[in-house]
């Protein structure tokens, strides 16, 4: 049997600071356990990303890392109460990294203090790029991705997704013990990966391909990968509300008629559908037969889900 190893992911967010100071913050401890601070990063018109950021009060160890000489990384613990000595220079506090628009250079924090230097040096509407680690749980039947901040820098420039440049970046990175994918008929492939966390626990976690547009990867996935085979995977991070127009015609006078000229119809905002999804762009390593369902202590359930295949991959 192989011994579980934990899947790591991270998420690249470049976008503008949303309802970082809300009535709702608080940075104090809360029940006198956990410091949290929770904002959201626009990286578009229509998709918003939550990020977080948690300091557990019964955790006071801090360690500083630096490069000698030779180029030999080194970390060592140190006292709680030395950690701000060391924000900046050759030996830093290894924690997040934050470097708002009146900072000359980055500056290293633990997750107490990087709570309240984001509260004092950024406010909404700011740009700005985000580093998280990343962790999956479910949630009334949902697959969450929680989002913690390891870095977070003003961007250099201003953000406008209304300009024919623009490129969003909400980019994730996940590497996945495979399970399965499933084809459908409409081209779309959903992909399982377990993900293993640090306690060795897994989670199930759905991804979708595109076939129509990526008929390369959906292929790979279906014929080339088997359950147990480590697959590092690329791709776009969709939390988004699709909206649509619609015409509403002002109501008519109580008594009486409207005037043909003066009838007019407002065009009113409303919510279409939604997209909540991890899609897959890619791939950049693929180990085969790592694990098998024995190494899971949980037997794997033999089915047949591509019966009905889109032609391409016939």
């Amino acid at each position: 049997m192989s011994k579980l190893q934990q899947n790591k992911g991270t998420v690249k967010l470049k976008g503008k600071i949303f309802n970082l100071h809300s009535d709702k913050k608080d940075s104090k401890f809360e029940n006198e356990s956990i410091k949290k601070l929770n904002f959201g990063i626009k990286t578009a018109d229509d998709n918003v990303h939550f990020v977080q950021l948690l300091q557990f009060k019964n955790n006071k160890r801090v360690w500083v890392s630096w490069r000698d000489e030779n180029k030999k990384n080194h970390t060592k613990e140190i006292n709680w109460n030395e950690r701000l000595n060391y924000k900046t220079g050759n030996k830093t506090v290894i924690g997040v990294r934050v470097k708002s628009k009146n900072d000359e250079e980055v500056v290293n924090l633990v997750a107490d203090d990087a709570i309240d230097y984001i509260l004092s040096s950024f406010e909404d509407g700011d740009d700005v790029f985000v580093l998280c680690d990343v962790n999956y749980r479910e949630y009334n039947d949902k697959t969450i991705q929680d989002k913690e901040i390891k870095s977070i820098f003003a961007a250099k420039e201003e953000i406008d997704f209304a300009a024919e440049d623009f490129e969003e970046i909400n980019d994730f990175e996940q590497e996945i013990v495979f399970e399965k994918a499933i084809a459908n008929k409409d081209g779309k492939i959903l992909v399982y990966g377990r993900i293993i966390d640090y306690k060795k626990d897994f989670i199930l976690v759905p991804f979708v391909v595109n076939g129509n547009e990526n008929k390369e990867l959906a292929k790979y996935l279906v014929k080339q990968c088997d359950f147990g085979d480590i697959l590092k995977i690329v791709g776009k991070v969709h939390n988004r509300v699709i909206y649509k127009e619609i015409e509403q015609e002002q109501p008519q006078f109580l008594i009486g008629s409207v005037p043909k000229s003066y009838k007019n119809t407002k065009k009113q905002r409303v919510i279409d559908s939604e997209r909540k999804e991890f899609e897959i762009l890619g791939i950049t390593e693929h180990k085969k037969g790592i694990y098998k369902a024995e190494d899971f202590a949980k037997n794997k359930e033999e089915e047949n889900d591509n019966e009905d295949l889109p032609d391409f991959l016939k």
